[in-house]
């Protein structure tokens, strides 16, 4: 073979290398820029160790080309009213005893936007909503599933594709830390109501709202005392295992209880009230039973609607639920379309979200057990197969 032709083919070999490489590159090119129109952030958190009362820093990063925007309820903006953080000491988890609250739908209003590239910094105050008194060995990262978002301009989806997020550590020794919660006041004998800083009118209301509640939780308990399965489970549990079944009616057991023999107080509070802003109503999970109603509650409908994503006796249900010695809910999402969704995509969440609580007691629109609205009309039925009904929109009336 001459000296020509081996020429030849070494450079034929290596132009067959060059597509080759250019190929692939293209396409990692490619994926690469359709992972980032999805959206990809990055979650970090730092701790100095040099504050007291124990304060980390938390960035949200957006490594993506595309801006996003987050429901600010979902970040440490302001305060908490979730458990947004994972806390644990030497291994076991560390309970949130911050605010648990109700909230309107979502406006466009109540979405911050992340540029492409740009990064948002929250100082966090764990002290106040952590019982971090113990010494030991801290692990603490944030909970990812509650990061809602969309594509800056459109409809805010499900869940946010490849969410990043390490966690820090760091130890602590033991600390003299009072509680963040303010305390019950003359908390109320077993199945008494009481009230703070609510007027008569008020008061009645809230009476009313009470023994309409009840009326809804000895619906769902019966649902699941005759141990019957269809759409209303489905529709806000998703698909149901034993285990899983078993859980829920040891939750709906608990709400119905407390709804029925619990020393609730109601404290009204006004729009002064900074855990007010955007809330119907809210609780300090370790702090049973007390509720405390924004003004909002009043301007909501009584009872539950087709189309309402809160009733007055369905927001006791939901606040109910939240408390550790009840059924220790979380708000993993809100109003009907979100829980329906929820429920179809992860069932374990499902069963800790508040929402699914209250709209499956209230039971609007039917479908099946006891209903529809008032204990005078309880009425046991068959189950109604309505899931994917076009009446379960979100809204108020």
């Amino acid at each position: 073979m001459g000296l020509v032709e081996l020429v030849r083919r070494a450079v034929s070999r290596i132009g067959v290398a060059l597509i080759a490489a250019l190929a692939l590159v293209t396409s990692l090119q490619a994926s690469e820029s359709k992972s980032d129109d999805v959206g990809i952030i990055e979650i970090a958190i730092n701790y100095s160790g040099l504050t007291n009362p124990v304060r980390v820093e938390m960035f949200v990063r957006n490594r993506s080309r595309t801006a996003v925007s987050v429901l600010r309820w979902n970040l440490p903006e302001r305060r908490l009213t979730k458990r947004l953080f994972q806390v644990s000491r030497n291994g076991n988890a560390v309970s949130y005893n911050g605010v648990l609250g109700k909230r309107l739908p979502p406006t466009s209003s109540d979405y911050i936007a992340i540029g492409p590239g740009d990064e948002l910094e929250f100082i966090v105050d764990l002290e106040r909503d952590y019982d971090l008194s113990q010494a030991g060995e801290y692990e603490v990262k944030y909970n990812t599933e509650f990061l809602s978002h969309s594509i800056q301009g459109g409809t805010p989806e499900k869940s946010l594709p490849r969410v990043q997020a390490d966690s820090v550590r760091f130890s602590l020794l033991p600390r003299d830390v009072s509680s963040k919660a303010p305390d019950i006041t003359n908390p109320p004998e077993g199945g008494d109501t009481t009230f703070d800083s609510c007027s008569a009118t008020q008061q009645n209301i809230l009476l009313v709202s009470r023994q309409q509640a009840i009326a809804y939780s000895g619906g769902g308990k019966h649902y699941f005392d005759t141990q019957l399965m269809g759409s209303r489970y489905q529709s806000w549990f998703g698909d149901s295992t034993p285990a899983r079944y078993s859980l829920a009616a040891s939750k709906m057991s608990a709400i119905d209880a407390a709804m029925n023999s619990a020393g609730v107080q109601f404290l009204c509070r006004s729009a002064a009230d900074p855990e007010c802003d955007g809330v119907i109503a809210y609780v300090y999970g370790n702090q049973a039973y007390g509720i405390y109603i924004c003004p909002i509650f009043w301007s909501i409908s009584p009872l539950a609607t087709f189309t309402s994503c809160a009733s007055q006796a369905g927001t006791i249900i939901h606040e109910m639920s939240h408390f550790n010695v009840v059924a220790g809910t979380d708000d993993h999402e809100y109003c009907k379309s979100a829980s329906l969704a929820l429920a179809d995509s992860n069932p374990s969440l499902a069963i800790n979200n508040a929402d699914s609580w209250e709209f499956f007691a209230e039971n609007t629109p039917f479908q099946g057990g006891f209903g529809p609205l008032s204990p005078s009309f309880l009425t046991l039925t068959m189950e109604t197969p309505i899931r994917g009904s076009s009446l379960f929109v979100d809204g108020f009336e």
